[in-house]
């Protein structure tokens, strides 16, 4: 799960990270 979050995390910003996790407002698709 760590592996991932920090993936994403790197890749986009927390704001990001956050919404494609929960896929409640996914900004960028």
């Amino acid at each position: 799960m760590e592996s991932a979050e920090q993936k994403v995390h790197k890749h986009s910003p927390p704001t990001t990270t956050k919404a494609s996790l929960c896929n409640e407002k996914p900004a960028i698709p």
